[in-house]
């Protein structure tokens, strides 16, 4: 009877809850955790004009949002900011009501002053994702504010979620038509990627040109870093690197993707992306222009841009040098939507209580119930739903929320804000200083990496006699921070007891790291800081008693090394 001990290698980190998975190059780290903020944050919004991409004549009025370090003499007598939609109070025809959700931030003050002393604070523009707006994102941005940021964000007219509010409101029998911030005939809400494209670009680089008006000496915009979401991603990357050119001998109207009459921007020194666009829009972006540092964030159940897509672009990147990609387990699309789940409930608590609140309906329905992005149920906890099963039963199809069933994935909102705003944070602080030259520094990167020996094997058991068999394998270890190692059994089946189909052994298995004493299978050997390259000897023994029946054929089981730590 030969014995086999299989083993699973998986490595597993605070980053994004479950595990990360450095899949090109290394992630940037080192930044102190943003939960503990070095500015108080001051938020305020401005409002740019920037000529339209389908006319000649007409100019988009675009609201940017702002995000950043505030005095902290003085941010504690500016009210707390409060975000809604603009069409927040609106009047509608009776009997509707007009739309009345808010959220309120988590520490923003409104139209604080800028902190006024220090080095400049570097700038990101932020790009938001298709039909979304930038305060669908405003915890991640107030952190990343916090950090020591000026954070900039366009509301992309024409390709926004009030956009589609607008035409929500104007589709009510007996509305008075609400015009659309473009100027042009509604539908607001536009279709045209490549009028998209080159309209976000554009409200990108005029964002680049206003900033410095708004803060004066306070920021440093002749060097920048973007953040988009989705098309904000693919966003930030045309306007790093431009957009591809037209396949020979194929027209725009059949391959808009490649139709973006986009060249980069100079002023942009690094990119950092959360959940690439789709992949025929992908595909007009210039990836070979994309050279400055780029970090790409994908997400393992994204079914509207699954992470092959934020692959292909990795690879596409040939001549980047500095390039990364994070892999965030159990995300979806939706996931980084930091003030999502709220915006969903103060809308959703609304229409609960008022048939006739259609706007708000709106707003939750788009939330709770968009199958492709990740419906609400996907990554909000289920302090979002207490109150509203009812009706997330009617968008869901007869889901009903728990606080055992949701979010689904097992990974919330509040988890990915934490740890895309210190991604953020220390991506852009490294590269954004060293763009400038204030700094001469190296970055290690967080890493855990487990290697595994040989399987184990404990020979030939004996029928019929007292014996304890032992084996061996190795495990290696490569850590920056403090670390353990655990050997677990995940089989539901006789956990932590060698099995032969229906035959079990009485005696569980026994394990041990470095020779010390055997123990159960768990914790077997603890790492005080970094180690690289560190070899264990991994001892496992099986006692067996003479009278323990033997059935012929293999007693095994396949166990999981986890390497973890609670330390980025």
């Amino acid at each position: 009877m030969t014995l086999r001990v299989g083993c699973r290698n998986t490595t597993r980190t605070r980053l994004v809850g479950s595990t990360v998975t450095v899949l090109l190059g290394g992630l940037g780290a080192g930044a102190a955790p943003v939960g503990a903020a070095e500015h108080p944050v001051g938020h305020d919004v401005q409002r740019i004009v920037v000529p339209d991409s389908a006319t000649t004549d007409t100019v988009r009025q675009v609201d940017v949002h702002l995000w950043y370090p505030a005095d902290p003499a003085t941010v504690a007598a500016r009210p707390k900011t409060v975000y809604r939609s603009v069409v927040h109070g609106v009047a509608v025809p009776a009997p509707y009501t007009p739309l009345a959700w808010t959220v309120d931030a988590e520490s923003a003050r409104e139209d604080a002053a800028i902190a006024p002393d220090g080095k400049p604070f570097g700038v990101i523009v932020f790009s938001h994702g298709n039909t979304n707006d930038p305060i669908d994102y405003a915890p991640t941005l107030e952190r990343i504010a916090a950090g020591g940021f000026v954070v900039a964000a366009p509301a992309h007219t024409g390709n926004t979620q009030d956009d589609t509010r607008i035409d929500a409101l104007n589709a009510l029998p007996g509305a008075v038509r609400v015009p659309c911030n473009d100027g042009r005939a509604g539908p607001c809400s536009r279709t045209n990627v490549p009028f998209s494209m080159a309209d976000r670009t554009r409200d990108v680089s005029k964002v680049l040109d206003a900033v410095g008006g708004w803060f004066g000496t306070r920021v440093d915009a002749a060097q920048v870093g973007l953040l988009g979401h989705s098309r904000g991603t693919l966003t930030a990357l045309a306007t790093a690197g431009g957009s591809a050119a037209p396949l020979p001998g194929v027209p725009c109207s059949g391959d808009p993707a490649r139709c973006w009459p986009l060249s980069a921007d100079p002023r942009v020194v690094a990119v950092m992306g959360m959940a690439i666009g789709q992949q025929p829009i992908s595909l007009g972006v210039d990836y070979l222009g994309v050279r400055v540092p780029t970090l790409l964030v994908s997400a393992s159940g994204d079914a509207m841009s699954p992470p092959s897509v934020s692959e292909r672009a990795m690879l596409e990147m040939r001549a980047n040098p500095d390039k990364q990609l994070v892999s965030l387990t159990n995300g979806v699309h939706r996931s980084f939507d930091s003030n999502y789940c709220a915006e969903m409930r103060a809308a959703g608590l609304i229409a609960a209580a008022d048939a006739n609140a259609v706007l708000d309906k709106h707003t939750f329905d788009r939330i709770a119930s968009s199958p492709n992005s990740g419906l609400g149920i996907d990554y909000c906890p289920f302090a979002s739903f207490a109150g509203l099963e009812q009706l997330t039963r009617d968008v869901t199809g007869g889901f009903t929320p728990t606080p055992a069933n949701v979010p689904r994935t097992g990974l919330d909102t509040d988890t990915v804000k934490t740890q895309m705003a210190q991604l953020a944070v220390a991506f852009f602080g490294s590269r954004l200083a060293r763009a400038a030259g204030v700094s001469v520094q190296g970055t290690v990167p967080a890493t855990l990496a487990l290697t595994l020996g040989a399987p184990a094997s404990f020979g030939t058991f004996v029928p019929g006699v007292d014996g304890s068999y032992d084996a061996s394998t190795t495990a290696t270890v490569i850590t920056t921070s403090s670390a353990l190692l655990s050997i677990s059994d995940p089989s539901v089946v006789a956990p932590g007891r060698l099995v032969n189909g229906s035959y079990v052994l009485d005696q569980p298995l026994q394990v041990r790291a470095n020779g010390a004493a055997f123990g159960p299978l768990g914790p077997v050997l603890s790492y005080a800081g970094p180690v690289s390259h560190a070899v264990a000897t991994i001892d496992f023994r099986q006692p067996i008693g003479r009278t323990q029946p033997l059935r012929t054929g293999a007693y095994a089981k396949t166990l999981t090394f986890t390497l973890s730590t609670s330390s980025p």
